[in-house]
């Protein structure tokens, strides 16, 4: 009798799993089958521990299951609080003030911290974001049959489902500690509504606590404004209104101030040091920004007492080449493969980093996100990065307006030495070029020592045009030899 009884419970058991087995699509599509969420949630019927109110009244999510991305906001009565955005490995947090989005800092983040907490209902955040309910790890799930519902439980879940509806009822995350295993969160589907032809929970309540069985947390979700869809990237961004930084504002900021591979112009320079001397110059320059190689031409207007009238120079094919007018109406040329006796036209300094010669943006573009810093200002965006930079951004047109460089001192410390302004932005073609530039430099004692000021012809702007060797050597001209640590503008 005793194996009779055995043997049914088998059957029983067995046609109870092979029943959830050959069901496991209906359980799952149940469950959460979305490609992506969004809604709104209050939250209401508030039990804490220590009685004190919960800061965060009402809220809202975005959600791909996709890419795995999300972002959502937790706010007050005062409509104050904090939003996130989280996608690949990069986190955005934000402050959010009278409603809105105030500072945003990008930091490197696995996502798991800032998780929606009402996600957490229907995903696991410790496993890639998956719904805590999906075809890949329905196998490892058991199956038990009551008269009302039927459970699903693993290592870390238990689910309820009504044995009707195949609509989910509660889902228990399991916790354990040196005494075993307890329920440590649970959410209860209370009520359902139709949302596009699908039955979605509306009302949720949520309980946690610790292992003593003491409650921790007691309040229900409302849910409203449901939406399942495909989430764009754009949806993940945390709006841009006055005030406030996207996630992604790094790459808007590069598309703003993108650069033509190669760029000529001619403009007039002046320039004036502390002993109050002002130089002025008339220049022109041809230069490929992806090769870093021009020709250049610079003619003293006043103040300078240079040997030469006119000097022409060029760098093509790792190859320097400079000739000189002289007062004598002699010519002078040198030639040489040492970067070290040659410094690049200053002017492109305003695009290029004295440190290594790379275009700032492209500093910018492969920084480790994790380090670099977005402060938000009243008219402008800053972002450091790389401990020697930091661009003032404008807001409203994302333009490069101000650059700072900075020196690193013995103790680590970092001193301004450069300044650089930008003004007067014109459209040519695709690329907006600043017809101003100022300069300014700046001693160990933060006091300024030398100014430059760069005025851009505008017609005479060209984009993409091929830089070529156009110095020609007149019959005559003495070649000229410069030691290793001295500039051929000497």
């Amino acid at each position: 009798m005793k194996k009779l009884i055995l043997a049914a419970c088998l059957i029983t058991a067995n046609a109870i799993f092979g029943f959830a087995k050959s069901n496991a699509n209906l359980f799952v599509q149940s469950f959460f089958p979305y490609n992506g969420i969004s809604f709104s949630y209050t939250i209401e019927n508030v039990e804490t521990t220590d009685n004190t109110d919960l800061p965060i009244q009402k809220g809202g999510v975005v959600f791909s299951t996709v890419s795995k991305a999300y972002k959502s906001a937790e706010l007050n009565k005062n409509n104050a609080g904090n939003c996130f955005s989280y996608s690949n490995d990069t986190l955005a947090s934000g402050v959010i003030e009278k409603g809105k989005t105030t500072f945003v800092a990008i930091t490197k983040d696995n996502g798991i911290t800032n998780f929606p907490a009402i996600l957490a209902a229907f995903i696991d955040p410790y496993n890639l974001f998956s719904p805590i309910l999906n075809k890949q790890n329905f196998k490892e799930f058991t199956v038990e049959e009551s008269e009302n519902q039927i459970k699903l439980s693993n290592i870390t879940y238990n689910i309820f489902f009504d044995k009707t509806s195949f609509l989910p009822k509660q889902v228990e995350t399991k916790f354990s500690d040196k005494n075993g295993v307890y329920i440590g969160q649970k959410a209860v589907f209370e009520s359902f509504e139709n949302v596009g032809g699908v039955k979605f929970p509306t009302r949720i309540h949520i309980t946690h606590r610790d292992e003593n069985g003491k409650l921790l947390l007691n309040c229900i979700y409302k849910l409203s404004n449901i939406s399942f869809n495909n989430i764009t990237q754009n949806q993940l961004k945390i709006d841009i209104t006055e005030g406030t930084i996207a996630n992604d504002i790094i790459d808007d900021i590069l598309r703003a101030n993108n650069l033509p591979n190669c760029i000529e112009f001619s403009y007039t320079k002046t320039e004036a040091n502390d002993e109050k001397q002002t130089l002025k110059s008339a220049n022109r320059i041809a230069y490929n920004f992806v090769a870093n190689e021009y020709n250049y031409e610079t003619k003293p207007v006043n103040g300078q007492d240079l040997a030469y009238t006119k000097l022409n120079a060029s760098f093509l094919d790792h190859s320097y080449k400079v000739l000189r007018t002289l007062k004598d109406g002699n010519n002078a040329a040198i030639f040489s493969k040492s970067p070290i006796i040659f410094k690049v036209p200053d002017i492109i300094g305003a695009w290029t980093s004295p440190y290594n010669g790379k275009s700032y943006l492209e500093i910018l573009k492969n920084a480790d996100k994790a380090f670099v810093e977005i402060l938000n200002q009243k008219d402008t965006i800053s972002i450091k990065f790389e401990k020697l930079y930091e661009l003032k951004i404008d807001k409203k047109s994302l333009l490069v307006c101000e650059i700072l460089l900075y020196n690193e001192n013995a103790d680590n410390s970092l001193t301004i030495y450069q300044k650089i302004k930008y003004e007067s932005h014109k459209n040519f073609g695709k690329y907006r070029i600043p017809l101003k530039i100022s300069y300014a430099f700046y001693n160990k004692n933060l006091e300024p020592f030398s100014f430059a000021e760069f005025f851009i012809n505008e017609k005479s702007v060209k984009t993409n045009v091929e830089v070529c060797d156009i110095l020609h050597l007149p019959v005559g001209t003495k070649l000229c030899c410069k030691r290793n640590k001295q500039s051929i503008f000497d």
